[in-house]
């Protein structure tokens, strides 16, 4: 009986270890950047959104499901915490924390569901931007209906999601190809 493992059977177990490894990396970075653009920069809510939404969907196109996770949190935890580290803590943020949580995981996982079912990117980006927009302007809205928000909101929470996801997307799509030209070129 040989106890020992095969060549082949090492190789593959390492060849395993050092993909997880490298993907282990790729979500850590990912989820950096998401907590620390919004953390670090703070404002325009036109750039700062659109490399969030760039971060989430680089992760839904490149990270695992569950590995995504962090990334569609950080952003809202950081923006929170500037809030607080720096005396404009907003409670209009705290209130539509897990809407922004649900609508970024909306975003990620559709973009998720849909690439699994080979619906063209094309098609698959703006739909899931749009899904992630309207999901957040319907709590805003509800929310200024109620008095709970001021009707300034709804601009943030509406249009301005839609276009920044948009261009996230178009940003997350050109830096997976940078990464996968790197990757090949270098492995």
């Amino acid at each position: 009986m040989n106890i020992l493992p095969s060549r082949t059977a090492t190789l593959v177990a390492d060849e395993q270890r050092l993909g997880l490894k490298s993907a282990v990396r790729e979500t850590t970075i990912v989820a950096a950047l998401a907590f620390l653009i919004p953390f670090a920069l703070g404002g325009p809510q036109l750039v700062v959104g659109s490399l969030v939404n760039a971060a989430l969907v680089y992760a839904a196109l490149n990270v695992s499901s569950g590995r995504a996770l962090p990334v569609v949190f950080m952003p809202s935890i950081a923006a929170l915490a500037r809030g607080v580290l720096f005396g404009a803590l907003t409670p209009f943020l705290a209130i539509m924390l897990p809407f922004i949580w649900a609508g970024n995981a909306l975003l990620v996982y559709s973009i998720k569901l849909m690439s699994s079912r080979n619906v063209p990117a094309w098609i698959t980006l703006p739909c899931a931007a749009a899904v992630k927009a309207g999901w957040i302007f319907v709590f805003a809205a509800l929310f200024v209906q109620l008095d709970v928000l001021p009707s300034a909101m709804l601009s943030a929470m509406g249009l301005v999601q839609l276009a920044t996801a948009l261009i996230g997307a178009a940003i997350a799509v050109g830096a997976t190809a940078i990464v996968d030209r790197f990757v090949n070129s270098h492995g």
